[in-house]
């Protein structure tokens, strides 16, 4: 059970900074620019490094 609360409070503090960055148009914006000019590469390890 407390295994469950943890992972729940950690998809909601996920989620939360999820929306907090994308509800503004602007930094969409801003975000979808940086991602287009960035080496693929350093996305991708990122990503990888982020999600372990």
């Amino acid at each position: 059970m407390k295994r469950a609360a943890i992972l729940l409070l950690q998809i909601i503090v996920t989620a939360a900074g999820i929306w907090y960055e994308f509800r503004d148009p602007q930094r969409r914006a801003q975000i979808a620019a940086a991602l287009r000019l960035a080496p693929f590469r350093w996305v991708f390890l990122g990503w990888i490094c982020y999600s372990r």
